[in-house]
This record gives C-alpha cells, sequence and structure tokens, in this order.
C-alpha cells in the first residue's frame, strides 16, 4: 500500500515537471507571437 502510494507520487511529480517545464518552453513562443502581433498591427 505504502510503495504503491510513493510510486503515484512520483508518477504525479514526474507529471507535474514535464507540465512545467513544457510551460517554461512556451512562454519564450507565446512572446514571440505577441512581438510579431504587434509589428503586423503596426
Amino acid at each position: 500500500m505504502k510503495y504503491s502510494f510513493l510510486n503515484q507520487w512520483e508518477n504525479l511529480q514526474g507529471i507535474l515537471y514535464s507540465r512545467l517545464s513544457l510551460l517554461i518552453l512556451s512562454i519564450p513562443f507565446m512572446f514571440i507571437g505577441i512581438y510579431f502581433k504587434i509589428i503586423i498591427n503596426l
């Protein structure tokens, strides 16, 4: 029981870290997209 709980917790942490890294990677692309939108609107 305890082992499976720890296993689930590790899986949850892995999912959270992967989501967080994806978010961090996507932030620069978001800024680039906003920057291009501003240039096009000008």
